[in-house]
């Protein structure tokens, strides 16, 4: 869908639900602590506003209140002389990286990342993106990414920290991340319109500073949300 631009200033929280929502929550994670599955809170009607306004469940702003439904109980007709397997769903989330170096991709290196404890290994693709399940209420993360241990990158991960792209702090934490001179303060400053207009020359637009729909979307698509 395209994006409005964003205001300058404060931004604002939507929703009108009993549950307010924290730094580093997503509509996964708080699914886990209430006990729902995620779509249960997500596409519920009163959770509609924030629906529209943020596009995905995964990426929330502080503030935001959310409806969380009563839970209904599930009943399942089952044969009492065999046994039978039942699976819980919504345990898991995805994470989705793209590693590049001078913006070339990182393509087909080990990786070690250590998320809340728990370590995962596995091999950049191609295009040096990393594609894999991690628990939905996951914290922090440490990736190691490269053959030799002593000469490999390490980044610290926030899982779950990055806002909405229609507001302030989202443009200026994606820039940031790619490497631009930019810190989220939640006003378009003079900082924040500089490194959009080099965002903008390294993707052949204008370099005016300015956020139109076609930034807002290049942003996204680098990105990568």
């Amino acid at each position: 869908m395209p994006y409005e631009t964003p205001p300058r200033g404060t931004p604002g929280a939507v929703g009108d639900g009993e549950y307010t929502v924290a730094e580093g929550d997503c509509v996964e994670s708080i699914a886990i602590k209430t006990g729902h599955l995620w779509k249960a809170i997500w596409d519920h009607p009163r959770n509609a506003s924030i629906k529209k306004a943020r596009v995905s469940p995964n990426v929330l702003l502080p503030g935001d209140r959310l409806y969380i439904p009563e839970k209904v109980l599930k009943t399942v007709d089952r044969p009492t002389d065999q046994r039978h397997v039942f699976v819980r769903e919504g345990l898991s989330s995805k994470l989705r990286l793209c590693i590049r170096r001078n913006g070339e991709p990182r393509s087909n290196q080990p990786y070690r990342l250590v998320i809340d404890g728990r370590l995962f290994q596995g091999t950049t693709d191609g295009d040096g993106w990393i594609d894999m399940a991690i628990p939905a209420d996951a914290k922090h993360g440490q990736l190691s990414v490269g053959e030799d241990p002593r000469h490999s990158e390490v980044f610290s991960l926030e899982l779950g920290g990055m806002d909405p792209i229609t507001e302030p702090t989202g443009i200026q934490k994606r820039l940031r991340n790619l490497g631009f001179a930019c810190h989220p303060s939640g006003e378009m400053d003079e900082a924040t319109l500089g490194a959009i207009a080099l965002f903008q020359k390294g993707e052949d637009l204008e370099p005016t500073g300015e956020l139109d729909s076609t930034t807002l979307e290049k942003l996204k698509k680098r990105y990568g949300s």
